[in-house]
């Protein structure tokens, strides 16, 4: 008697292939998930931010990145006790190495009604502050009242036709009574800004 093999079916050999080409898939996009970086929650400046300021939240917005391990670099939560170590533009993706925990010793001071101030200076640069005599009463070269003073903040008003300037400075605690006492009696207010290589190119 003579055996005949019957022929596989085209109704099983299609569900082999689909569920093959499904297994395929999965193992292909396992590999595609295992290679891909972990995305890390960090944060970006929202604005200008100076050395030595307190940051808080409103000056950052929170953004996922696919950093992997280069995530650990970056700063991904607030405390409340940071600072800037160093200017941060805004844009700026948050370093941990932008940020110090350490209570700065600088005191905020802010000084209205100043002329205009050079274009050079910008929020983040240092700046001396030198104090002028405007009356004939009062004698005396011009002098310092504070040095490295930090920029924060500059905003421009005009009224009158007139072009007047405010700056809000941090200064080291040992300024403040020099500073105030020069503000107070009416000097001339100048700021004497710090050079840096990006200010002369």
């Amino acid at each position: 008697m003579e055996l005949k093999l019957k022929s596989v079916r085209l109704k099983f050999l299609l569900p082999s292939l689909a569920f093959l080409s499904l297994g395929l898939a999965v193992v292909i996009a396992g590999f595609g998930i295992g290679s891909a970086p972990n995305t890390r929650t960090v944060f970006v400046a929202k604005q200008s931010i100076a050395e030595g300021e307190t940051i808080s939240p409103t000056m950052l917005t929170a953004t996922t990145l696919p950093l992997g391990e280069l995530g650990n670099f970056y700063l991904t939560k607030l405390t409340g006790t940071e600072s800037a170590a160093h200017a941060i533009v805004k844009g700026e993706l948050i370093s941990k190495q932008l940020v110090s925990h350490e209570t700065a010793q600088r005191t905020p001071i802010r000084i209205n009604n100043l002329p205009q101030i050079s274009k050079a200076i910008s929020v983040g640069d240092y700046v001396d502050v030198w104090a002028t005599a405007v009356s004939q009463l009062d004698e005396g070269d011009p002098h310092t009242v504070a040095f490295n003073a930090i920029v924060v903040a500059i905003e421009t008003n005009s009224a009158m036709s007139q072009v007047t300037t405010s700056v809000e400075l941090r200064i080291g605690t040992e300024y403040l009574e020099t500073l105030l006492a020069a503000v107070d009696s009416n000097y001339k207010i100048s700021l004497i800004l710090h050079e840096t290589l990006s200010d002369v190119q």
